[in-house]
């Protein structure tokens, strides 16, 4: 594993700064390489973008062989 640690201090891999150990730790208890903070605004990011994402159009039998 990569992850850089000083003391009671890891480096996030995504926002760059050194912060303590207790800000890595997800749900399951596991140590992770970016820090919740990172983790949440990726997650906002990704709902974000699925739901512009999500909007889609039925065809009918005539405007599928039309665009065949």
């Amino acid at each position: 594993m990569d992850i850089v640690t000083t003391g009671n201090l890891q480096k996030c891999k995504k926002c760059q700064k050194n912060l303590p150990l207790e800000a890595f730790i997800n749900e399951n208890t596991q140590q992770i390489k970016t820090c919740n903070i990172c983790r949440h605004k990726a997650t906002l990011q990704y709902k974000q973008s699925n739901q512009s994402n999500t909007e889609v159009g039925l065809l009918t039998l005539e405007e599928m062989s039309t665009t065949i």
